[in-house]
């Protein structure tokens, strides 16, 4: 699964701000959600999956941590489409070079518009 598919779910990226602060177990990670431990763990496997978080069998538990290399690479991508959108002249989404979408004419003699 894409990397950005894996943080588009909200309960993922929760899990992911909960390991940033900190090392947990999954018994930890599974008590801060209202859904089953088979569902945290699937999310904990998917994340696992996508190499955004490692983790290690300690006698009994299983600890869990952030992996922070892909998230590095995401954050420096995202730094760098922000900083060219607004070079481009104002906030991302406001003509910028990142918007394609198809334009038609107004009715009356109106500038083009954005569907």
């Amino acid at each position: 699964m894409d990397l950005f598919q894996i943080l588009s779910d909200p309960t993922r990226r929760e899990i992911i701000e909960l390991l940033v602060a900190s090392e947990r177990t999954v018994g930890e990670i599974a008590e801060r959600f209202p859904i089953s431990r088979p569902a945290v763990a699937k999310h904990l496997a998917a994340l696992e999956q996508a190499g955004l978080l490692v983790s290690e069998k300690r006698g009994r538990e299983k600890w869990c941590r952030v992996e922070p290399g892909p998230l590095a690479e995401v954050a420096e991508w995202l730094r760098r489409i922000g900083g060219a959108a607004v070079h481009a002249g104002g906030e991302p989404g406001e003509g910028d070079a990142a918007d394609t979408r198809p334009r038609r004419r107004g009715g009356s003699g109106e500038p083009w518009k954005v569907w």
